[in-house]
């Protein structure tokens, strides 16, 4: 089983973007993380953990990263946010439990590597040179027949991941119909997706994200 997720920057409650003061705010997440992790501890089937989701802005590229800070800034001011989460997160799993980012459109869609899929592989690089214990990296793989990775592309992006020590799953793909013309152009995309992720020793898990083509 896959834990999904304990820090999700962009969706943090109402209730909690106007609640405290910038300090007791990351006080509040590390305790949750750690409650949560504390919780499931012993749970022998979670195998992986989504320890943060979805943080790097979408207009970032490989040469200027952009973190987000929440919905209203609620965590503008936490510039090591990274460091401390993953950090608190090995501290409370397993030693076998593996420890994950997770993210969208960093697949290499269309061969774009200098794009958001440059930022997030800068990012996660940035965080291993500086020991941070992360184990993987989650594409989710929300694609469609104008926004996919080829074969090729995928597989080089998984050794690029390779050769940093950073595992690749393929964590929520869904392929869309809106700009398919037929389901064999549809059928195509999930095949070259698969291959490229079984193929390579250094993609461990394929997740597909519901069962409908819209």
């Amino acid at each position: 089983y896959r834990g999904h997720n304990l820090f999700w920057p962009n969706n943090s409650p109402s209730w909690f973007q106007s609640y405290m003061d910038l300090e007791t705010r990351k006080e509040f997440i590390l305790n949750y993380i750690t409650k949560v992790l504390d919780y499931y501890k012993d749970e022998e089937n979670i195998l992986y953990w989504d320890v943060i989701n979805e943080s790097v802005e979408d207009d970032s590229t490989s040469d200027s990263i952009k973190l987000r800070t929440g919905k209203n800034n609620e965590f503008l001011g936490w510039d090591t946010y990274t460091e401390d989460i993953f950090t608190i997160a090995r501290e409370h799993t397993k030693p076998n439990v593996k420890l994950f980012y997770n993210d969208y459109n960093a697949e290499n869609n269309n061969g774009n590597i200098d794009g958001k899929t440059g930022a997030v592989y800068n990012y996660i690089k940035a965080m291993i040179d500086k020991n941070v214990p992360i184990d993987g990296v989650g594409l989710q793989m929300h694609i469609s027949c104008n926004y996919y990775p080829n074969y090729s592309q995928l597989y080089e992006l998984i050794t690029k991941y390779q050769d940093i020590g950073v595992e690749v799953h393929v964590t929520e793909i869904d392929v869309s119909m809106e700009n398919c013309e037929t389901h064999e152009d549809q059928r195509k995309i999930y095949s070259d997706v698969f291959k490229a992720c079984f193929d390579h020793v250094n993609c461990k898990v394929f997740t597909v994200w519901g069962a409908y083509d819209s």
